[in-house]
């Protein structure tokens, strides 16, 4: 996990990287990533990931929003998740009995 901009009271906001791979779509969205010779991260990037890309805007959105559900998945913790689930069902529960008799 990496750091992102600092956060409200000055401490940095974790971040975590997520990658497609392998091959998310059905089609061949597949590109050569020579095609992006000329992006000034092309080294980096083949370097690190090959030389095989998707564009990711000419991904199926269902297979985009399936990869990057389940890399977001296996970040969450079940239980803590499962706490903050009856913590905000509590929470909008006592705003709606709230709201109920605030007078009009």
């Amino acid at each position: 996990m990496g750091t992102h901009k600092k956060a409200q009271k000055g401490r940095p906001e974790p971040t975590a990287r997520a990658a497609v791979a392998p091959a998310p779509s059905k089609g061949d969205a597949a590109k050569a990533a020579a095609d992006k010779a000329k992006d000034p991260r092309f080294k980096w990037f083949t370097a690190n990931h090959g030389k095989r890309c998707w564009e990711l805007d000419a991904m199926d959105p269902n297979d985009l929003r399936g990869c990057v559900e389940a890399e977001i998945k296996k970040l969450i913790e079940p239980v803590a998740w499962k706490r903050c689930e009856v913590v905000n069902a509590a929470e909008q529960a006592s705003l709606r009995d709230i709201l109920k008799a605030w007078p009009r």
